[in-house]
């Protein structure tokens, strides 16, 4: 039982995981819609480093 309650709270943790990059996902394009650059926090959990990301577009 120890085996399975461990592999639950892994799918738990990948699913949290995922959730918070779809989040960061959609705040980055949000910022983008409105031509303003997406926070560094969301930048750097889609793995876009923020000082290159471009400041006007």
């Amino acid at each position: 039982m120890s085996r399975l309650g461990s592999s639950f709270r892994r799918a738990v943790d990948v699913v949290q995981e995922a959730i918070g990059v779809f989040d960061a996902a959609v705040a980055s394009a949000q910022a983008v819609r409105v031509h303003t650059k997406p926070d560094a926090r969301t930048l750097r959990v889609l793995g876009i480093m923020p000082e290159r990301f471009p400041d006007r577009f």
